[in-house]
Formats: C-alpha cells, structure tokens, sequence
C-alpha cells in the first residue's frame, strides 16, 4: 500500500483550534480536528486519526486534496455539488411537471 501524500498545513494549532470553537456544523468541526491532529502528529497512521474522527480514510483522502486545492477555505465550505442526474433527463423532468 503507498503511503498517503503528505502536505504542509500553513495555519497554526492556536487558529485552527479558534476556527474549530466557531464553527456549528459539526461535520465541518471534524475537518479541523482533523487538521488539528495532523498537525500535532498525535497519531501513527491515517487509519487511527479515521477511526477517532469516526470518518472512513478515504473521507480524509477528500479532505486532502480540497485543502491542497483551495486551501482552509474551500476545505471548511460546504458548497452543493453540481452533479447532473443520471436517472433524470431534462425531457423526463419536463415530462413529469
């Protein structure tokens, strides 16, 4: 199994834990936890850091690569995705209202 890339987390602990105390989804709270505990190094493997956070590996695979991409912003959005139905058609749609 190759070993999960690793990454520089810019924030310091002190401003991740005060993001962590203003966030009110809880879902959110955890990717900062998750931060939190990378950057701390308080766990041996990404499989351990998972199960305390009660998320799967792959969640944090997810994590990593919108926080690469975009940094603490796009990492603590919660934006909808823009996925078309594959079921649904437009025409179908239209033929149902």
């Amino acid at each position: 199994m190759a070993k999960p890339k690793e990454f520089t987390i810019q924030e310091s602990v002190s401003t991740l834990e005060t993001l962590r105390k203003q966030q009110t989804v809880f879902r959110i709270e955890k990717r900062l936890i998750w931060l939190i505990e990378l950057k701390q190094k308080r766990f041996k493997t990404r499989h351990e850091l998972a199960y305390y956070l009660g998320v799967s590996t792959r969640a944090q695979e997810r994590w990593a690569i919108k926080y690469q991409q975009g940094g603490i912003e796009l990492l603590l959005s919660d934006k909808p995705k823009d996925i078309k139905s594959r079921i649904i058609t437009k025409e179908i749609h239209q033929g149902l209202e």
